[in-house]
């Protein structure tokens, strides 16, 4: 018995010290995710800074699987510093890694805010959308974040020729609720830096929009070089009038229509959404827009991006616009949607990532600031860890806050009047 005793007493503290040095690398794991998440890393594991802060929670598990390591060498020598200090170590890297998470309880009141300020008395709850299904009841869901956001099937309508252009025919898909009656429509432009794209980019939020009782018809529009500024703003202009003209056939209210568009088509749909009367529209009414990191200010991004000559980003706008920013300084202004700020436009949703590389917060900012200036209706939603692309994280920390606002939002401008 004594000999057992005096083996256990050598065992524990080595255990304890082995179970601590273990529990280093766990909280390494951690830091060295938040370093990705902060600084970026290139090429193909640049997704990773896009992808680590929208899942901050799976980020600080390895931390906190070496504090319970620490904890447990901790049982095992109480005497010994090693543990405290892998402990120490533990929990500061998983503070760290943590960091968004302890940023959404001020994002979501600052989005709270930023709605109530636009939909007044009727936020949070009194607006009624288009369906049964109703609202989203929580900004934050721990359920949709591990398992993510449940959408169903939508009936379809396939490749419908919207238009025609040079021989080439213009496409979109409609998405249907699986309900009947008049639909109001959201009409969804994909990003891909005017150059690239299609519209298939937005599968979960079409799906999610439809289940709220919202048609959606995602567009394809001419790309540039071959088609230049400003065949994209025509040909949504185009697939709206369409619709329009449409309607009937495909179950669809022209009084009650949002644009939504993403990086690149978010300038696009900012711009066709300030500058298209209803009469080039078919007679549909833009009751909304909402653009998530949109371009506002060509001539702005175009100095920025000149910083970084060689890389894609830095011939997209001279490819967009056919020319670059000293040869054509009006062709910029022109499809700058923050000039037209000054005028009365649709109501409009902003949502940005502070973190952005790409199209940078100043872009948002400045036209949510110009249209506050000039009273029109403008909520602005500013992310503070979110990157470009957030929301392709569907069910993550900045989407999911996005989307309670993004409920609210359309239930209110595409309510029947």
């Amino acid at each position: 018995m004594i000999g057992n005793r005096r083996v256990e007493s050598r065992v524990r503290p080595s255990l304890g010290k082995l179970l601590a040095l273990a529990s280093l690398p766990c909280a390494g794991l951690s830091l060295g995710l938040v370093g990705i998440e902060l600084t970026g890393i290139p090429g193909r594991w640049a997704r990773l800074s896009v992808e680590l802060p929208e899942r901050a929670g799976w980020a600080v598990l390895p931390a906190l699987a070496g504090v319970g390591l620490a904890v447990v060498a901790g049982g095992l020598a109480p005497g010994g510093r090693l543990w405290r200090g892998a402990l120490g170590v533990g929990l500061a890297a998983a503070a760290l890694a943590g960091w968004p998470l302890a940023l959404v309880p001020a994002t979501e009141e600052r989005f709270h805010s930023a709605l109530h300020a636009v939909l007044g008395a009727a936020y949070p709850d009194g607006v009624v959308p288009p369906s049964e299904v109703g609202l989203r009841r929580e900004a934050l869901s721990w359920e949709d974040y591990f398992r993510g956001i449940l959408t169903p099937d939508t009936r379809v309508f396939q490749s419908i020729p919207y238009g025609a252009v040079e021989g080439m025919d213009l496409l979109l898909d409609l998405y249907m609720p699986n309900t009947a009656g008049l639909h109001p429509l959201v009409v969804t432009i994909h990003g891909g830096g005017w150059i690239s794209g299609t519209r298939h980019e937005q599968p979960a939020l079409i799906r999610y929009l439809t289940s709220r009782g919202y048609a959606v018809a995602a567009v394809d529009y001419r790309l540039a070089p071959a088609s230049p500024y400003p065949a994209a703003i025509e040909d949504v202009r185009a697939a709206v009038a369409y619709l329009a003209v449409h309607a009937a056939e495909y179950e669809l209210d022209p009084g009650r229509v949002a644009l939504l568009g993403r990086s690149a088509g978010g300038q696009v749909a900012l711009l066709a959404a300030y500058t298209s009367p209803s009469e080039v529209l078919g007679g549909a009414q833009l009751r909304a827009v909402v653009a998530y990191y949109p371009v506002t200010d060509l001539a702005a991004i175009a100095s920025y991006w000149a910083g970084f000559a060689g890389q894609e980003m830095a011939v997209r706008l001279p490819s967009y616009l056919g020319a670059p920013l000293d040869a054509a300084p009006g062709r910029y202004a022109e499809a700058s949607p923050v000039n037209y700020a000054d005028r009365p436009v649709p109501p409009t949703l902003v949502v940005h990532g502070a973190r952005d590389r790409d199209v940078v917060v100043e872009q948002g900012r400045s036209l949510a600031a110009r249209l506050a200036a000039a009273g029109n209706q403008v909520a602005y939603l500013e992310i503070p860890w979110a990157e470009h692309g957030f929301d392709t994280v569907f069910n993550g920390l900045g989407h999911q806050l996005t989307l309670y606002e993004l409920d609210r939002f359309l239930a209110w401008a595409l309510a029947p009047r």
